[in-house]
């Protein structure tokens, strides 16, 4: 329980990585405010005891502000964990339109 009392963000907290970090967190004794863009995703938080689900898309000011006011709802925040992000689609980078790489960099 090295986590235990502790409040963490984990953005992209729905799916993949993100879901994995997550019930590890929560394993370890933390509460955890997760965050994801994805609808689906929120609802598979909602059973996680430990887990407030929020929908935040980490390129947009208001979405991040709405996770960082939840973990102050919990009392504190202690970690975060960036982890929110999409892949280039594995495409060769000739291939890769700009439209594509400014949302990987956002």
């Amino acid at each position: 329980m090295r986590l235990q009392g502790k409040v963490a963000i984990v953005t992209g907290a729905g799916s993949g990585m993100g879901l994995a970090i997550t019930k590890q967190f929560v394993a370890e004794g933390a509460r955890v405010v997760g965050g994801d863009i994805v609808e689906e995703h929120l609802t598979a938080l909602q059973g996680l005891a430990g887990v407030t689900p929020v929908r935040a898309n980490v390129t947009v000011q208001t979405d991040v502000d709405r996770l960082v006011a939840t973990a102050g709802e919990l009392g504190r925040l202690d970690i975060v964990c960036n982890n929110a992000g999409i892949m280039d689609r594995f495409l060769p980078v000739g291939e890769v339109t700009d439209d594509l790489w400014q949302r990987v960099l956002d």
